[in-house]
C-alpha cells in the first residue's frame, strides 16, 4: 500500500537524525507516532504541506495531512483515501469563541494576534473534501465539527501522549503550593486573561502559592500584562520567557508544580498540558483545552468567576496529603488515557482503509414475551444507531409464546438497518441467553440490551467507542448506572440517591439521583447494571463470559465487573439517556416474585464469598462537556456561523486588520 503523509518538516523528519529532530513538541509527537503507524501498513512518503509540488501526478492508496495545502494535495495526485489531521476546534467555532470571550470581557482589538483568528475558507474545504477526519482532543473539540454539520461517521476523536509518565509521586517539603502558567503563546486563546483575573483577585494573593508563567507574549498587550501580574504578585510570581521543551530547565519547572493551570479559550488538544500531566502536575483546566481530567473542576471561560476562584483557593489550601493523592490520580489518567495513543490510531487508520472509521459493534438483546412493548423498543434501538454503520445485532427469543418473534422478524424485514441473526431457546433466562449473544459477537464491543430499556440517545454509540477506544484499561462501560459495593459490615452510608444496607448485601447506585453533576462525568466505579452494557470482546474471550453458576438470574454483571478489576482492567459509568421501564419484573406474580427474592439471595451470598469490596471509593473521573446531538441543531449552528455571527462579531475586519 502507498502512503503520503504530509506534516511538518520541520518539527519532525524521518531523514533526520535523532539528534537533530526538533524534539518534545506535541507536532512532533504526533507526527512521528503517525510516520511509525503508517510504515507499518505500508510505503509511505513524507513531505511538508508546502512541498506538495514533489509528489504531482503520483497515486497514493491513502493521503493523512494537516490543513496546510491538503486541498492541493488532492488536486495534485490521485488519492484513494483521504484523512484529515484536525489539531484545533472547527474553525467557525474557534473564531466565534474568541469573539464571544472578547466581548464578554470588554477586550480591545489590541489584545488579539495574527495567530489567534484562523482563515474560514482553507480548513471548511478541507474538512468537507477529507474523507474522513481524525481530531485530537475531547468530545467538545469534535462536537465543534458535528455542530456544523460534519456526519459523525466521518469524525473521530483522539487522545495523544507525549512519553512515559516521568513523575515522582512524593510529598514536598515546602510551606506554599506551586502553580506553573506554560504556554507556546501567552495571550488571548490560550487564556491568559483568565489567569491574570484570578492571581491579580485580592481573595487569592492573600493565600500561600508560587506561579511560574513560561512562554512568549502573543503582542505588546500581553507583554504589559505578564509585567503587571508578576509586580502585583509581588515575589510570588516569575516570569522565564520561552524555554524549549527539550531544555531540563523546561521539565525541571513542571516538575516543580504541583498544579498546572490552563483556562484555554480554544484548543485541539495542549501539548503543554500533556507535558505536565507526564511528570504529575495536577491539572486545573477549562474544557476547551481538549483533556477530560481537571480533578479539582473545570474553570469557566469568563472573568470574575467565583467558581474559578472557589477552585484555585482550594488547590492553594491543599495538605501534601491530598496533593499527593492527585498526583497519584493524574498519573493513572495519563498512563491509562494517553500514554499508550498509537494503538488507537492504528486500528482507526485500519478502519478507514476497510471503509469503517469505527469498530464494529455486537448489539445482545434477550426478549421474553414482550410482545405489546417490543415494537417501540426496537424503533427507538434503530433511530438511536442510525448514525453507525458498523453494527450486528443477536436478537434472542428466550422461550417467547406470544408474538413477539413475528413482530420482531417482520420489522429487521422491513427495516434492516444492521445485520441480525436470531436464536429461539427455552425459558433459560437472561444470563444464559445473554452468553449465547455474546459468543457470537463479532464486534470490539458487545453491548447487552435488556427488553425493557428504551435508549433515546442517538449518541450514545459514538460517545461510549471514542471513549473506549482511547482507555484501552476500560473492560466495561455501563449506560444506566453504577453501583459500589461495600463491606457487609458497613452501617453509616449517608447521601442522595439509592442506598442498601442488608444482611445480604450492601450498596450505593450512582447516578444522577445520587449527584446531578454525574450526568457531566465518565466516572469509575465498582460495577454497572445492564442496560445498556458495553464490553470489550477480547476481554471476554481471554477472562471468560458471564458466569452461568448465577444462572438463571442477578448477579452475573456485578460479577464480571469485578473480575475486570481484579485484572488490572477498569470499569466506568457514562449516563445516557436511557428509561428502564422494569416491565419484567413488575409483570411477576407473588409465587415468582418470592422466587425471584430467593436468587438474589442466593447468588449475592456467591458474590461476596468471591470478592470483598472495598469501602474507599475515591475514584477517578473525566469531564463529559456537552456533546452535540440533534441534526437540527447542527443545521441552525451552521447557518448562524455562516450567515449570523460574522454580523454580530466582526471577525472579518480583525482578521483583515491583523493580515495587514
Amino acid at each position: 500500500m502507498r502512503i503520503l503523509l504530509s506534516y511538518s518538516t520541520y518539527h519532525f523528519d524521518p531523514q533526520k537524525p535523532t539528534k537533530k529532530q526538533k524534539t518534545g513538541s506535541s507536532a512532533f509527537y504526533i507526527a512521528k507516532s503517525l510516520y511509525e503507524i503508517l510504515s507499518k501498513m505500508g510505503s509511505v512518503t513524507y513531505i511538508d504541506g508546502q512541498g506538495f509540488e514533489k509528489v504531482r501526478g503520483q497515486s497514493f492508496d491513502l493521503f493523512v495531512g494537516i490543513n496546510r495545502n491538503f486541498c492541493d494535495i488532492l488536486g495534485v495526485c490521485k488519492i484513494k483515501k483521504s484523512v484529515l489531521i484536525a489539531v484545533n476546534m472547527h474553525p467557525l467555532e474557534r473564531n466565534l469563541r474568541l469573539s464571544r470571550f472578547m466581548l464578554r470581557s470588554c477586550l480591545k482589538k489590541d489584545a488579539v494576534s495574527i495567530g489567534d483568528f484562523t482563515s474560514i475558507t482553507d480548513t471548511t474545504m478541507a474538512i468537507n473534501k477529507a474523507d474522513n477526519i481524525f481530531c485530537f482532543g475531547n468530545s467538545e473539540v469534535m462536537q465543534s465539527y458535528i455542530k456544523y454539520g460534519v456526519p459523525k461517521n466521518k469524525i473521530k476523536s483522539f487522545n495523544y501522549g507525549v512519553g512515559k509518565f516521568e513523575g515522582v509521586l512524593k510529598k514536598q517539603t515546602r510551606k506554599k503550593n506551586q502553580f506553573v502558567y506554560v504556554a507556546s503563546e501567552i495571550g488571548l486563546r490560550k487564556g491568559f486573561d483568565i489567569v491574570y483575573d484570578l492571581f491579580s483577585d485580592k481573595t487569592i494573593t492573600r493565600g500561600a502559592f508560587g506561579l511560574e508563567i513560561v512562554g512568549q507574549p502573543t503582542n505588546a498587550h500581553y507583554e504589559r500584562k505578564l509585567r503587571e501580574l508578576v509586580k502585583v504578585l509581588k515575589g510570588k510570581a516569575s516570569y522565564r520567557g520561552w524555554i524549549d521543551s527539550s531544555k531540563k530547565e523546561y521539565w525541571k519547572i513542571l516538575s516543580a508544580a504541583d498544579f498546572l493551570i490552563f483556562p484555554s479559550i480554544e484548543e485541539g488538544q495542549a501539548g503543554t498540558v500533556l507535558d505536565a500531566l507526564k511528570v504529575g502536575a495536577v491539572p486545573v483546566l477549562s474544557t476547551a483545552c481538549g483533556v477530560d481530567f481537571s480533578p479539582l473542576g473545570n474553570l469557566e471561560l469568563k472573568l470574575g468567576s467565583k467558581t474559578n476562584r472557589k477552585i484555585l483557593k482550594r488547590a492553594i489550601e491543599m495538605s501534601e496529603d491530598q496533593k499527593l493523592a492527585l498526583r497519584g490520580k493524574t498519573k493513572d489518567y495519563y498512563v491509562r488515557f494517553h500514554e499508550m495513543f498509537q494503538h488507537n490510531l492504528h486500528d482507526a487508520f485500519l478502519g478507514v482503509m476497510s471503509g469503517h472509521l469505527y469498530p464494529k459493534i455486537s448489539v445482545v438483546l434477550s426478549i421474553f414475551n414482550k410482545e405489546k412493548t417490543i415494537l417501540p423498543l426496537i424503533k427507538c434501538l434503530n433511530k438511536s444507531t442510525k448514525s453507525y454503520d458498523n453494527l450486528e445485532a443477536h436478537i434472542i427469543f428466550d422461550g417467547c409464546i406470544d408474538n413477539t418473534e413475528k413482530i420482531v422478524r417482520q420489522y429487521f424485514k422491513d427495516n434492516p438497518f444492521c445485520p441480525v441473526s436470531f436464536e429461539r431457546t427455552p425459558n433459560i433466562f437472561e444470563i444464559k441467553t445473554n452468553n449465547i449473544g455474546l459468543k457470537k459477537s463479532t464486534g470490539r464491543y458487545a453491548i447487552i440490551i435488556q427488553d425493557d430499556n428504551f435508549i433515546y440517545d442517538d449518541n450514545f454509540l459514538f460517545e461510549a467507542v471514542n471513549f473506549l477506544d482511547k482507555g484501552e484499561r476500560v473492560a466495561i462501560l455501563g449506560g444506566l448506572a453504577g453501583v459500589n459495593y461495600y463491606p457487609l459490615e458497613t452501617t453509616d452510608l449517608k447521601g442522595r440517591g439509592q442506598i442498601l444496607i442488608s444482611e445480604d448485601e450492601v450498596y450505593w447506585r450512582q447516578d444522577e439521583k445520587t449527584d446531578p453533576q454525574l450526568k457531566y462525568k465518565i466516572f469509575k466505579v465498582d460495577a454497572c447494571m445492564r442496560g445498556p452494557l458495553f464490553i470489550r470482546k477480547s476481554f471476554l474471550e481471554r477472562y471468560g463470559y458471564l458466569d452461568e453458576i448465577y444462572a438463571p438470574l442477578h448477579q452475573d454483571d456485578m460479577d464480571l465487573c469485578f473480575r475486570a478489576a481484579h485484572f488490572g482492567f477498569d470499569v466506568y459509568c457514562l449516563l445516557m439517556r436511557v428509561k428502564n421501564t422494569g416491565s419484567s419484573v413488575r409483570s411477576y406474580s407473588l409465587e415468582k416474585a418470592r422466587w425471584h427474592t430467593s436468587m438474589i439471595k442466593r447468588n449475592t451470598a456467591i458474590f461476596y464469598s468471591r470478592w470483598k469490596p472495598s469501602k474507599i471509593k475515591d475514584y477517578l473521573w473525566l469531564s463529559r462537556p456537552k456533546v452535540e446531538t440533534s441534526r437540527l441543531e447542527s443545521k441552525i449552528g451552521g447557518f448562524l456561523a455562516e450567515n449570523i455571527v460574522p454580523k454580530m462579531y466582526p471577525l472579518g475586519h480583525w482578521y483583515s486588520q491583523i493580515r495587514k
